[in-house]
């Protein structure tokens, strides 16, 4: 199990707590453990997508200049 050591406090409205609640419940975890787990995934997510699209510029990057050195050459 993962240790946490920061708190972190927040405000949601009524229906969003409910829902929450409710998926934790489902989840069979706490309240804290899901929206950890919740964000970490997020993050993650994140961390992927924004590393999908530096690849994608990058390759662009690579197909533009081999583009312009092949039609100096040629």
């Amino acid at each position: 199990m993962t240790t946490r050591d920061t708190m972190f406090t927040t405000y949601v409205e009524d229906d969003l707590a409910d829902e929450i609640q409710q998926r934790a419940n489902q989840d069979e975890v706490t309240v804290s453990t899901y929206i950890a787990d919740v964000l970490a995934q997020h993050i993650r997510e994140q961390a992927v997508e924004n590393t999908m699209h530096q690849t994608s510029a990058e390759q662009r990057v690579e197909e533009l200049a081999s583009g312009l050195i092949t039609g100096f050459v040629g």
